[in-house]
């Protein structure tokens, strides 16, 4: 393997072990807030899409940037304290909710999150379909409907899949246009 390749895995072995210990400390506190009934620690912004749409997910991730461009997160700085946003997506009773959630202590950070849901149906969608793409391994699809999905649309999601783990940045809207809804 060669000089860079190793020092590359040296730094996401750094990176992982941060993650893991920040995620540690998480899972401490929001058990504590859990078993205290104090749940005013989260702050959810919903998204929610007309239509019940057969894909759901469950994740947590380093969101990079807000809607405006302004960096949330600097993932390439192993110094930089993560601030985690946590995403929910499923259908129910007509229609697809997208749940976003994020600690309160970090406000500042995700204050141009707040109001998404004011946003246009197609917006909301092109939201949730460039996040999913660039953050999202956890989740799952009907067969049926991802097999309805025009091919181009396909052939977008493969290619930015995981867009976050070779970026150097990732936008909040990779592509405006692309959407996973129809």
């Amino acid at each position: 393997m060669s000089k860079e390749g190793l020092e590359l895995i040296k730094l996401f072995k750094i990176g992982f072990t941060k993650g893991t210990k920040e995620l540690e400390k998480l899972r401490i506190n929001f058990n504590l807030n859990f078993r205290t009934q104090k749940y005013k620690l989260i702050r959810t912004e919903p998204l929610i899409i007309k239509g019940e749409y057969l894909l759901v997910a469950s994740s947590c991730f380093k969101l990079e940037t807000d809607i405006e461009g302004n960096i949330i997160n600097f993932v390439s700085r192993l110094s930089d304290k993560g601030r985690p946003i946590f995403f929910t997506l499923f259908p129910q009773d007509g229609k697809t909710y997208c749940l976003l959630s994020w600690q309160r202590m970090n406000k500042k950070s995700y204050k141009n999150l707040r109001g998404l849901n004011l946003k246009t149906q197609h917006e909301k969608k092109v939201m949730i379909s460039n996040l999913l793409t660039s953050y999202i391994e956890n989740f799952a699809a009907n067969p049926d409907f991802w097999k309805d999905l025009p091919l181009d649309v396909q052939t977008i999601f493969r290619k930015y899949w995981g867009a976050s783990s070779f970026l150097e940045v990732v936008p909040f809207i990779f592509n405006s246009e692309f959407s996973l809804f129809y």
